[in-house]
C-alpha cells in the first residue's frame, strides 16, 4: 500500500492491489501445471451445479415473483408496479414433491403403491441432484435470482448419461442391504402455486450441489439441521425444530447412524 501512487483514488488502488496479488501469489504444484497446460483449462465445467438452502427459513433470503394483475394475487411492494408472492424455494417444492397421478389411476391406491413410498423415502439431497422443472422459456431463473440457459440452447456442454444401473438412478438410503428401488421419471408438487412448473422430471445425469458448509463448532444448531435437512426425508421442515436447539439436537443424535 505505502508503494502506490497517492494521486490514485481507492478503487484504483485496490485494484492494483489485486493485480499485484493475483501475479506474484505462490502457487501450489498441481495449479502451476494445470495453468501451463493450455489443454487442461479450469473453467466451463460440463455438470451442471446449483444452490441448495440448508438454513432454517426465518434465516433464508425469500425472492419475490410478480403476478398476474388480473389474478388480485399477492401483495404490492413500496417501488414497484404490480402485485407480488414470495417466490418458493427448493425446500417448500421439496416438502410438496408427491407421486404424479396418470390418467386413469386411483389416487387412493397411488398413495399406497411402492413407487409413492420410493417419493416419501427420497432425501432432500438425491431429489436436488436429480431432479429439476423445466420451463420452455428461453431463460430460467434459479433460486439465487440468476438467470440460466435453458437445456435447449447449443452452447450448453454436454453432461453425459448415467448408467442404467447407476446407484443414482435408485432411491439411496443407509441400509446397504436394502433391495433397488428405481426413482421414477416424473414427480409433481402439491398446491402448486400460480406459474410455478408442476413436473419434475428426472435428470440423465446428478447435478453438483453448493451450499453453505456449517461447522459444528461455531455453530452446532445449524450444523445439526443442515444434517438433517440434507439426508432425512421430511415433509415439513419444522420436524427437525428450527428454532429450539436441544430437540434438534436430539433427533441429529437418534438418526447420527443413519445419516
Amino acid at each position: 500500500m505505502k508503494q502506490l501512487s497517492e494521486d490514485k483514488d481507492m478503487k484504483a488502488k485496490c485494484n492494483e492491489m489485486a493485480n499485484t496479488f493475483m501475479t506474484h501469489r505462490q502457487v501450489g504444484e498441481a495449479e502451476a501445471i494445470y495453468k501451463l497446460l493450455a489443454s487442461m483449462p479450469m473453467s466451463y465445467s460440463s455438470i451442471s451445479a446449483i444452490y441448495v438452502p440448508t438454513e432454517p427459513k426465518g434465516h433464508r433470503r425469500q425472492f419475490l415473483q410478480r403476478q398476474d394483475p388480473d389474478s388480485g394475487a399477492g401483495f404490492r411492494v413500496e417501488g414497484r408496479d404490480g402485485l407480488f408472492l414470495e417466490k418458493p424455494d427448493a425446500i417448500s417444492k421439496y416438502e410438496r414433491r408427491k407421486q404424479l397421478l396418470r390418467e386413469g389411476e386411483d389416487e387412493e391406491k397411488l398413495e399406497e403403491s411402492d413407487a409413492a413410498d420410493i417419493v416419501k423415502q427420497l432425501t432432500f439431497c438425491q431429489f436436488m441432484r436429480m431432479y429439476e422443472s423445466r420451463s420452455w422459456q428461453q431463460r430460467r431463473i434459479n433460486d439465487e435470482g440468476e438467470a440460466e440457459h435453458s437445456d435447449d440452447e447449443e452452447e450448453r456442454l454436454d453432461e453425459g448419461q448415467l448408467a442404467v444401473e447407476d446407484d443414482f438412478n435408485f432411491l439411496i438410503t443407509s441400509d446397504p442391504d436394502a433391495p433397488k428401488r428405481r426413482l421414477p421419471q416424473l414427480l409433481t408438487l402439491r398446491d402448486p402455486l400460480p406459474g410455478e412448473p408442476r413436473i419434475f422430471h428426472k435428470r440423465t445425469f446428478p447435478r453438483a450441489l453448493r451450499f453453505f458448509k456449517k461447522k459444528i463448532e461455531k455453530n452446532a444448531h445449524h450444523f445439526y439441521f443442515t444434517e438433517l435437512i440434507l439426508f432425512k426425508p421430511f415433509f415439513d421442515e419444522n420436524e427437525f425444530f428450527p428454532e429450539d436447539p436441544e430437540r434438534c439436537e436430539a433427533i441429529y443424535h437418534e438418526h447420527k447412524r443413519e445419516l
